[in-house]
């Protein structure tokens, strides 16, 4: 039986694994992530923020094999989603797989905060938190202001 990384217990217990990264508001990132162990991690990820209204942020995954695909990924629905933010100022993403060898795309999507915002506009940063059963890498592909953000994300 393997152990089970959930996003609701920040940091997870061990023999869980945790990979942290901070995120400017106001932006989408497209992340990098792989395995980094010797074989298939499950993973799940959360969003964490300072706001609990407004924009909802955003975390999707993707596989990037030569082109891009979904990947199969268990998320809350809607009206869990709405609350869980409403409540926590969060986003989760409860659980994926991820295949050694392949290279696997974050795309995440931290709003505005306006609860955070100052004559410089907001600051700080949200945590993103990827746990895992096993080693994980996590870089940053490239970013988009919100301002550039148009249509519908995931």
């Amino acid at each position: 039986m393997r152990p089970q990384p959930h996003p609701f217990a920040v940091p997870p217990p061990l023999p869980l694994e945790s990979t942290t990264l901070s995120l400017p508001y106001g932006q989408r990132k497209k992340l990098q992530l792989s395995v980094s162990g010797s074989k298939a991690a499950l993973i799940s990820a959360r969003l964490q923020g300072s706001g609990k209204q407004g924009t909802l942020p955003s975390l999707g995954i993707l596989c990037n094999n030569g082109r891009r695909s979904s990947v199969e990924c268990e998320q809350l629905t809607k009206s869990f989603a709405d609350t869980y933010y409403a409540v926590f100022g969060a986003t989760v993403l409860l659980g994926s797989t991820i295949t050694l060898g392949l290279n696997y795309v974050l795309d995440v999507f931290v709003p505005k905060d306006d609860s955070q915002q100052g004559e410089g506009g907001a600051t700080g940063n949200a945590e993103l938190h990827v746990m895992s059963d096993e080693p994980v890498a996590l870089s940053v592909i490239d970013e988009v202001k919100e301002s550039d953000v148009t249509g519908q994300l995931l």
